[in-house]
């Protein structure tokens, strides 16, 4: 029995509907174990600072007792709810009263059932290195985020930490670009730790649209309708090529921006070839992703972005944004498109030489893209991440 700790701000626990429910970061760790491996999930949520001075003292002086933090997930997986609230201005890193609080209960649980931890694997290490490093593991292996490697801090502090560390894995190409450039050691053992998509999805979608069946190229994007989504440069870049091409842009989600952007569609002259559809259910989402030549998401930061992901299993060509997270995975001009996202220009050429481009060379682009999302099913990068962490 190979016996995993894994350490992260993103979980689900049914009985605190008053936190953030998310277990994008290690849903498929749960879901993909075999009888040989047990895993036991840290749940180190982070209150945000506007709540902060609220949870402190409760914390601080909470319960020492295993019962009031350990629970059972779907999958039949202890769960141990610890959290942590940081009244210091611009800190991220959790207070080491709370990690040898939060240590001493895990350390006593594990002596009490006899687990000796095979391997101990912390997500965002710069924020939860000083529990880690208090947890006794034959291996550890830091997970990187966005957040590890974004500034210069930071890097270099989970730098120190690689050097204490068996593994390092990479939620993103680019994630792994910024920590090698400014990293000069080995590592030992180095692998990518990319999300992946039901299988379901890529089996079920084997009928696509014919590339500009109707005459039109159709775009679409899915997702929030945010700053950080960065629409608007789409927007513009369409704005710039209506008079050169037949088109049509399927706007699906909602969001603080959405009022801005419909101004910018009126104001455009737009109307006609662009449709917000605002939030719909998944099934209708794949729907409409079956119906549509391209998906396009310029975010200004993305780790990954699964929606990329279920574009390509729904037969779409991807255009996405230059290193960011899907940068790597996308592989430009190979399996999709990679453009500058604050340049609408370069956008617009994009997708005016996909709008003229031979059909030939559509359907190679197409294939590599479905290749490419073939191999990213849930159960194939679940066990990928479960063999590096464990070998």
């Amino acid at each position: 029995m190979k016996n995993i700790v894994v350490i992260t701000p993103f979980y689900v626990c049914p009985h605190r509907p008053d936190l953030i429910q998310d277990s994008k970061a290690i849903y498929y760790l749960c879901e993909y174990t075999n009888e040989q491996e047990r895993v036991i999930i840290v749940y180190y949520y982070q209150h945000t600072r506007m709540n902060a001075i609220k949870h402190f003292f409760r914390l601080l002086f909470g319960s020492n007792k295993e019962a009031d933090y350990h629970y059972k997930d779907n999958h039949g997986n202890d769960v141990f709810l610890f959290e942590h609230a940081c009244i210091i201005p611009k800190r991220y890193k959790t207070f080491s009263m709370f990690d040898r609080k939060y240590a001493k209960i895990l350390n006593e649980f594990f002596s009490r059932e006899g687990i000796k931890v095979d391997s101990v694997v912390v997500h965002f290490p710069s924020r939860f290195w000083g529990l880690t490093q208090k947890i006794k593991a034959n291996t550890k292996t830091l997970i990187l985020h966005s957040f590890d490697v974004e500034q210069k801090k930071r890097l270099t502090e989970v730098s120190t930490y690689a050097i204490k560390s068996n593994r390092i894995g990479y939620r993103s190409y680019n994630i792994k670009k910024s920590f090698k450039e400014n990293y000069p050691f080995n590592v030992p053992v180095e692998f990518m730790c990319l999300s992946g998509i039901p299988g379901a999805i890529i089996e079920n979608n084997k009928s696509y649209r014919k590339w500009r069946a109707d005459g039109t190229l159709r775009l679409v994007f899915t997702g929030r309708l945010n700053e950080n989504k960065n629409v608007i440069t789409v927007l513009k870049a369409l704005d710039s090529v209506q008079s050169k091409i037949n088109f049509h842009f399927t706007i699906i989600g909602d969001g603080e921006e959405r009022h801005s952007l419909e101004q910018y569609v009126y104001q455009a002259q737009l109307d006609e070839k662009v449709t917000f559809c605002g939030a719909l259910e998944r099934s209708r989402v794949f729907e409409v992703l079956r119906e549509q030549d391209i998906f396009i998401m310029v975010s200004k930061k993305e780790t990954l972005g699964i929606s990329y992901l279920e574009a390509m299993a729904s037969g779409n060509i991807i255009i996405g944004a230059k290193g960011r997270g899907i940068d790597g995975i996308v592989v430009n001009n190979e399996n999709g498109f990679l453009v500058d996202p604050e340049n609408p220009e370069e956008v617009a050429d994009v997708i005016t030489e996909l709008c003229f481009c031979d059909i030939e060379n559509i359907e190679r682009i197409k294939q590599s893209s479905l290749n490419t999302v073939s191999e990213l099913s849930e159960e194939k990068v679940s066990r990928a991440y479960l063999e590096n962490i464990v070998r």
